[in-house]
């Protein structure tokens, strides 16, 4: 994620952090689940969790894109969804 920590304005890291949520969709889609988990696990870092005013920046459509990858990345009965 230091794409997205590489920009100085809050504005620009959420277009990144986006563009982030866009392409783990696309890794669901794709069934690519390695690389969807590395970057789910990636926005739940501190680091990223920790940028207030960039996540208020985050589009509302881009958070309903990745509440639903969160319920699908769980891990609770994840046995269940195969």
């Amino acid at each position: 994620m230091e794409d997205i920590l590489s920009y100085n304005k809050a504005k620009d890291r959420a277009k990144a952090y986006e563009k982030w949520v866009l392409i783990a969709d696309y890794c669901k889609k794709i069934k690519d689940f390695n690389d969807l988990i590395a970057i789910f696990s990636a926005f739940n870092h501190y680091v990223i969790t920790g940028l207030k005013l960039t996540l208020k920046e985050v589009k509302s459509k881009t958070n309903s894109i990745l509440n639903k990858l969160r319920s699908f990345c769980r891990v609770e009965g994840n046995y269940k969804k195969i």
